[in-house]
This record gives structure tokens, sequence and C-alpha cells, in this order.
């Protein structure tokens, strides 16, 4: 319920304020003494309407009006130069133009159907037909009904279209399944040739795997005959390296012996004897001695040769792994990796 009104610098009332009793409130008062005004100030602030300038009292810049409806605040000022500002009570609504925010319609309820100002013709009673009929659609809100029935009416109208286009199209793709019903008996063949093209592929990878193991084998053999041949020359260099290892001890030993008489001669100053015949033996152990030197070279070379063996050994041994992993991969599979057929003897031939 309007409770309250305020006018200020609206049309000739530069300061009105009117309170509304609960029940009917009369305007009583001289021609031109703004009553109509009022009704105009209530008509402006629930539709928006006049938009122009003409109700700003001739002596001010800005006009406002102020309701209070049910303890809410409604306020709308317009200027001369100033845009239209719509509030409910602390909320501020701008640029609304022509249009009354829907917060402050619901509050009011009115509409322009519940105004009769002073030049307006009876209400109705003037109005035509279709006229009084707008007017009542607009009350009882039947425009909206209306609306609602042909929109409710086109959406049936549009399922059904969608339902008729569907209903063709769910039977073309029957028809376009049961024309490709052949593909799932050819993805079963498509499956078989992948298995097969799976298993040509494992055994060229075993037919290679075995032609490595074949090199491997080839070149373990003729390491293992070099090998046999190096153990039998090592031998004989060994008991070269004895019999030189005496000489060489008695060298020493007769080197001693040589020295220490020469030291003796030297401090007796006495003749010694021919050592003529010791001299052979020297010359016997220079020999020796230069032979010995090529031992030891070979020895060096020998040792070279021992870790060529026993690199040579480690491979056999991871050769001989490869073949025995092989055999018991042939032995699960029973089937030979080049042809894949089963083996059904020892003497399998190609």
């Amino acid at each position: 319920m309007i409770e309250l009104i305020e006018l200020t610098n609206f049309g000739q009332h530069e300061k009105l304020t009117i309170e509304f009793d609960p029940a009917v409130t009369t305007l009583v008062g001289d021609s031109d003494a703004g009553k109509t005004t009022v009704i105009q100030a209530l008509h402006w602030i629930a539709t928006a309407k006049p938009t122009g300038i003409e109700i700003i009292n001739y002596d001010a810049d800005l006009c406002k009006v102020r309701i209070r409806v049910d303890g809410h605040w409604i306020t709308k000022t317009k200027g001369r130069t100033k845009p239209t500002v719509h509030k409910l009570d602390k909320k501020v609504y701008h640029a609304a133009g022509t249009l009354v925010p829907d917060d402050i319609l619901a509050l009011l309820n009115l509409h322009a159907v519940n105004f009769q100002l002073q030049l307006d013709p009876p209400l109705w009673l003037l109005d035509s037909a279709g006229q009084v009929s707008k007017h009542l659609n607009s009350i009882v809100n039947l425009e909206s009904i209306d609306k609602a029935l042909a929109l409710a009416s086109s959406k049936v109208k549009h399922a059904k279209s969608e339902v008729v286009t569907s209903t063709s199209r769910s039977k073309a793709l029957k028809e376009s399944i049961e024309s490709v019903s052949w593909a799932e008996e050819f993805n079963l063949d498509l499956l078989a040739i992948e298995q097969v093209q799976e298993d040509i592929a494992f055994a060229q990878e075993s037919y290679t795997g075995v032609l490595r193991l074949l090199d491997d084998v080839q070149d373990n053999y003729e390491s293992q005959t070099t090998l046999e041949g190096i153990i039998t020359q090592l031998n004989t260099i060994a008991l070269v390296a004895e019999e030189v290892t005496e000489v060489n001890a008695q060298y020493q030993s007769l080197g001693k012996l040589v020295s220490r008489i020469r030291s003796l001669e030297e401090e007796a100053a006495v003749e010694l004897p021919d050592l003529g015949p010791m001299a052979v033996e020297i010359s016997k152990y220079d020999t020796l001695r230069t032979e010995l030197d090529v031992v030891a070279r070979e020895m060096e070379d020998l040792d070279d040769l021992a870790d060529s063996i026993t690199k040579i050994q480690s491979k056999i041994r991871v050769a001989n792994k490869a073949i025995t992993a092989s055999q018991s991969k042939l032995n699960k599979s029973k089937g030979c990796p080049l042809c894949l057929q089963p083996i059904v003897s020892q003497n399998h031939k190609h």
C-alpha cells in the first residue's frame, strides 16, 4: 500500500508531502492547485511517462518524487541535463531510460489502466470493444496465457516434426547396418591375417636369432682352436723360461764369483791362474743373457695373450648360455623357428 508521497520541484510543487489514509484519500483544492500534478507524479514514477522535462519546475534544474510503499522507499529523479535515476531503498538503478525497473514495478503493482487523469475520457466508456478487450487481457494477464499456449503449440508441432525426422533417420540407420552385416565376418578374417603376420614376424626374428647364434658358435669354435695352439706354445715357452731362469741363476752366481776373484787379485796383487776357460763361460753367459731378454719380451707378449684368452673364454661361456637358452625355447615351442612346423625327429630338415 502507498503510505506517503513527497514531491520536490515537480510541476508547480516546490515541496509537497502527502500521507495517505489506509482506506481512502481524497485530494480537494482550487483549480490549478496541483491536484492532478500529484496523480501525474504517481503515474510518472509507475509508468515512466511523460518522458520530457516539462514536469520539472521552471525555477529548478532537478525534480524528485519519493513514495513509501509497505515500508520501502522508491525514489525517482530527473534533471534537465542529467539522466533519470531510480532508487529502491539503497539500491540505485542507472540508465533505466523509459523503463521502470522490475523490482519497483513488482512493489508498486500499478499500471496505466489504474490511472484516470483529469482530461482522460471516462474509463472504457468511449473505448472500442477491441480496446476494452485489450485492457481486460492486460489486467488478468490473458495475453501471457495466449502467448504460452501459442508457444506450447509451436513446440508440440516442432516435437512432432522431430519425431518424424528421428524415425526416418532410425529406419535409414537400420538399413545401413543391415547392408554392412558382412563387416563382422570381414573383421574376423582381418584378425586372423594380423595373427598370421605376427607369427611370420616372430619366425623372422627367431630365424635371425638362430643365424646370429650360428655365427657366434662358429667364431667361438675358431677361437677355441686358436686357443689350443696358443696354450701349446705357452707350455713350450714356459719350459724354456724355466731353463733360462736356472741359467740366469748360475750366471749371477758366476758373476759374483768373478767379481770376488778380481777383488782378491787387487788386494793380494798376486798373479792368478789363466781364467781363459772362465771367460768362455762368461761369453756363454752373455749369450744366454741375450736369449733371456728375448724370452722376457715373449713373456710380456704371453701376458697380453693370456688376457685375450680370458676374454675369449668369457665369450665362449656367453655363447654356450645363448645356445642353451635357444635350445630351451625350441624345446618349449616344439616347432622349428624357420618353417614353424612341428619337429618330429632329431634329424628335422627343411
